[in-house]
């Protein structure tokens, strides 16, 4: 889940959030292993569309790279760390860089300063999500989760006293589909879904069948719903959001673990697991296994598109960073 991985927005290229990637066709990528920016984890990627991408490690120092995560330079500080089970929701709109990690930061000067996000509920915050038009939502990391609206880029915030019900598990990532806002979640033991159209009236979507599968993530592209798997090495997707509550489930080649995230552009789709293993797909159906190329035993933590440099750029827990291509 969010509070775990990290989740992810979908609208809006180049952005972390976004998962967009750009890739060479339906042969399997070899990622390069561009050394260690850190001595801590890379808990947070995120790239604008101006060619520019921040990460954050677990001790909240701000690098900055303008080259497609070739090479990065130190930044600025959070001032707190930021912990080490869980990648961060983190995105940028309009010069605005937003990331949830318990506690929520934004700068706007490409991470040299940071100011804490007081409007934020609890205040600690589960998922973070952002149309990328001005508006973001944050769901506090508690049970029941109440939510918080932003409409002005994160300037202020309206705590919403919405909750997503007892038993259900704070969600992994947010997403506004052009007429609602979707996030994955679960309660004790079934996956199951979350719609809102204001952000403040949520309504549970519990899967209709394979109900121990764990939606982690969710994404819309092209008007098609996307979606993988917390428990298992399986995705499924659905022109309808309906169709999602009845998964039909497609293998990757990656760890049976399950999947970390998935990634989009061009033609390829990425899969990361949570052991350093990723796959890439054409059409989301026929995957064929890649080569991550992380530090012997370093698993991947995060990860963003620079689509300036036609850039993926992923970030492991041992502080280092891998791009394709």
């Amino acid at each position: 889940m969010g509070q775990f991985f990290g989740g992810t927005q979908t609208l809006g290229p180049g952005f972390f959030g976004s998962k967009t990637i750009f890739g060479s066709g339906p042969t399997p990528l070899i990622f390069t292993n561009r050394g260690k920016i850190s001595t801590h984890p890379i808990v947070s990627l995120a790239s604008d569309t101006s060619g520019n991408t921040l990460a954050l490690d677990s001790a909240g120092t701000a690098f900055l790279s303008v080259d497609g995560g070739h090479t990065f330079s130190t930044q600025g500080s959070i001032g707190t760390t930021l912990p080490t089970f869980a990648p961060s929701d983190f995105y940028t709109h309009a010069g605005t860089w937003i990331v949830a990690a318990l506690r929520s930061w934004r700068s706007t000067n490409l991470g040299v300063t940071w100011t804490q996000i007081n409007y934020i509920p609890n205040p600690n915050t589960s998922a973070l999500g952002t149309d990328f038009a001005g508006n973001w939502v944050a769901i506090a990391n508690a049970t029941p989760a109440n939510t918080g609206f932003s409409t002005n880029d994160g300037v202020s915030w309206t705590i919403n006293g919405s909750t997503f019900g007892t038993g259900a598990f704070p969600p992994a990532n947010i997403i506004w589909d052009g007429s609602q806002w979707i996030c994955p979640g679960i309660n004790a033991v079934t996956g199951q879904f979350f719609t809102s159209p204001d952000a403040i009236t949520w309504t549970i979507q519990p899967l209709l069948t394979q109900t121990a599968t764990i939606p982690d993530q969710i994404y819309f592209i092209g008007g098609v719903y996307y979606t993988a798997d917390f428990n298992s090495a399986h995705v499924w997707q659905s022109s309808t959001f309906a169709g999602l509550l009845t998964p039909n489930l497609i293998a990757v080649p990656v760890d049976a673990s399950g999947i970390q995230f998935i990634l989009k552009g061009g033609v390829n789709w990425i899969a990361l697991d949570f052991l350093g293993g990723v796959a890439s797909s054409t059409n989301f159906t026929t995957w064929l296994a890649g080569t991550l190329n992380l530090a012997t035993g370093e698993n991947s933590f995060s990860c963003a598109y620079d689509s300036t440099h036609n850039s993926i750029i992923v970030g492991g827990n041992q502080g280092s960073i891998t791009t394709y291509p």
